[in-house]
């Protein structure tokens, strides 16, 4: 039993570092336009420290996604 916590808790915390690694580093992905681009369906704002970048559908999902399961893991 003790050797399933120990790899529930190594597996909990290498998604928390994944999950914080993606999230921080969204915020430079050089392909962010700073204006919207609704041709590429760049029109999701993310506030970088006072200036927007413009995330796709997919960048927005996955945002909100690791917001969401953080806190849970």
């Amino acid at each position: 039993m003790r050797a399933l916590w120990k790899v529930l808790t190594v597996v909990l915390m290498a998604i928390w570092v994944a999950c914080f690694l993606v999230n921080f580093s969204m915020y430079w992905w050089p392909d962010m336009p700073t204006s919207p681009r609704p041709e590429q369906g760049r029109i999701y704002p993310l506030n970088n420290h006072g200036s927007y970048t413009y995330m796709n559908a997919w960048d927005h999902r996955l945002n909100w996604t690791i917001w969401q399961v953080t806190p849970f893991v």
